[in-house]
């Protein structure tokens, strides 16, 4: 278990789910065992009991795996949904946790929605246009960017990745003007032109060198002053 009581890894939660599951129906290690052996689970008994004990943290195919014999095994109808069923959050990673009845709504085929503070344990801003218009219109632009579309920049954001997040670093700047300076420049993300140019078979010499070229386009363009 994590240090928080109301949080578990998501091992711990299937592993616990498997294991209420099989009791309630009166199934054995051995028997749940058997039938998971008829649809590729190498396990033994012992398996089992690391299995539910949250030993091993399992891939969704062994999560769909386990559900179907469960489901042999006891008779009734288990859903993956069945063995994330969890009040608290379950933690996905070292960075993420979601909210349990959110991931059984998920798996269920219910939309996401909005995913708040209360749900993941994590705030994501992902209004770009507002944003962006925020941005643009009050960090005093240079007079050169005032007419691009807002629209435009706000898009430049939003198909920004970790190429970006790179160059921002490097070259010291903000995530608005690498935007507003590629919109300026090529009319699109600064990932975008790069994938334009080198087509869908580059290879990664390739796109390290046009990287390396629209860097030096995007360090001109602002030495030029006014920035």
């Amino acid at each position: 278990m994590a240090e928080d009581e109301n949080t578990a890894p998501i091992a711990v939660v299937v592993g616990q789910n498997c294991r209420r599951i099989r009791t309630e129906a009166d199934v054995t290690q051995n028997m749940l065992a058997k039938n998971a052996r008829y649809i590729g689970l190498r396990w033994t008994t012992s398996k089992v009991g690391q299995f539910e004990r949250g030993q091993n943290t399992p891939t969704f195919g062994t999560v769909m795996a386990v559900s179907i014999a469960l489901s042999w095994a006891t008779e009734r109808n288990v859903l993956p949904a069945d063995l994330v069923e969890f009040d608290g959050f379950i933690e996905f990673n070292a960075a993420f946790k979601l909210a349990g009845p959110k991931v059984v709504a998920a798996l269920r085929g219910e939309p996401w929605g909005v995913l708040r503070a209360e749900d993941s344990g994590i705030s994501v801003d992902r209004d770009f246009v507002s944003k962006a218009f925020a941005a643009f219109a009050n960090r005093g632009s240079p007079s050169r960017y005032r007419d691009l579309l807002i629209g435009d920049v706000a898009e430049a954001q939003r198909r920004s990745g970790l190429d970006e997040d790179r160059l921002i670093k490097r070259l010291g700047i903000s995530n608005d003007l690498l935007a507003e300076a590629s919109v300026y420049l090529w009319g699109r993300s600064f990932s975008d032109e790069r994938d334009r140019l080198a087509g869908p078979d580059a290879n990664a010499q390739k796109r390290g060198r046009i990287s390396r070229n629209l860097q030096k386009q995007i360090e001109e363009e602002l030495a030029r002053g006014d920035h």
